[in-house]
């Protein structure tokens, strides 16, 4: 479909940053983080999306082991509340320093 001449395009944001496996998709954008969680069990279906602007982070952490058995990201808010995404070290520690340059 071909698009009308006085729609005009919208800028899209650049990622900075992008980890997806089959369960989780984190993308990191210069104002925020967006996290597509389809983990559970019908979470597939409808998955659920939090977005996490910068100015409401307080710090990010990658712990060696979460969970017991990997890695992955803890972002914590201003507000106290712990946000916890399984992901492996090495990418935990990109993701990592992606938001920290940007905070």
């Amino acid at each position: 479909m071909a698009k009308k001449a006085n729609q005009k395009e919208q800028p899209k944001m650049q990622v900075i940053e992008k980890y997806s496996n089959m369960n989780i998709t984190i993308t990191i954008y210069p104002n925020r983080v967006e996290v597509v969680d389809r983990r559970g069990c019908y979470s597939f279906l409808s998955p659920k999306r939090t977005l996490i602007p910068f100015h409401n982070i307080s710090s990010v952490e990658v712990p060696n082991i979460l969970h017991g058995l990997t890695t992955g990201l803890i972002i914590t808010t201003n507000d106290g509340e712990k946000h916890k995404y399984p992901c492996d070290l090495i990418w935990g520690k990109r993701l990592r320093d992606a938001i920290n340059q940007n905070i």
